[in-house]
């Protein structure tokens, strides 16, 4: 497995772990509002970041065919 494609995968594993963060802080009532607004950023980021990870490795693979 490259590095390029190592690190997505981690990255997008993490975005996973955020979104189901995410979903149990909504659910819970008690929990701030800057709180849940935190994790969306984070969670935008993430998905950002996932993308031109997914993006770089799928330039490299063109370059090798």
């Amino acid at each position: 497995m490259s590095p390029q494609t190592k690190e997505w995968r981690e990255a997008t594993i993490k975005l996973a772990a955020m979104k189901i963060a995410y979903r149990r802080a909504w659910q819970n009532k008690k929990t701030p509002v800057g709180e849940i607004v935190e994790l969306l950023n984070k969670i935008e980021t993430s998905e950002k970041y996932c993308r031109s990870l997914r993006r770089k490795i799928g330039s490299v693979t063109a370059s090798i065919h």
